[in-house]
């Protein structure tokens, strides 16, 4: 079998896709996903967030769960578990994954420091992988 690797592949449970600066390889779990994001043609891994969405009404009265209903981050758990560069843009990219999806969520970025136009790239990805994956569910 000839290995294009220009050619965007989706084949569930993984997703692979190139911009044009960078390309997002994804698995998908029952429960959870993984994602990397790195620069075309790298395959590499580097700073790396886990994001859990968390059931916030659990102990509330059935009235109390709806009125509280999780909004925003306050439904989630985040941590970076490995790395510093652009922690911030992988702990966002995991959140909004988590959220769309209610999955556990390990994200790893691998580009450029403080790159506005490759984060704007990385959520275009992102969110063509929600798309492919979730859109349908």
């Amino acid at each position: 079998m000839e290995n294009d690797k220009t050619e965007n592949r989706v084949e569930y449970p993984f997703y692979f896709r190139e911009g044009e600066n960078l390309q997002i390889i994804a698995t998908d779990f029952e429960n959870g996903i993984f994602i990397a994001i790195s620069h075309t043609g790298a395959n590499k891994l580097g700073t790396t967030s886990l994001s859990l969405p968390v059931d916030t009404s659990l102990g509330l009265s059935k009235e109390r769960r709806h009125s509280d209903a999780p909004t925003g981050r306050r439904g989630l758990t985040s941590a970076t578990v490995i790395g510093s560069r652009n922690e911030i843009y992988t702990q966002a990219l995991a959140e909004k994954v988590a959220l769309a999806t209610t999955k556990i969520v390990y994200l790893s970025t691998n580009f450029k420091e403080q790159s506005e136009s490759l984060f704007t790239e990385a959520i275009t990805l992102v969110e063509d992988l929600l798309k492919q994956f979730y859109e349908s569910e």
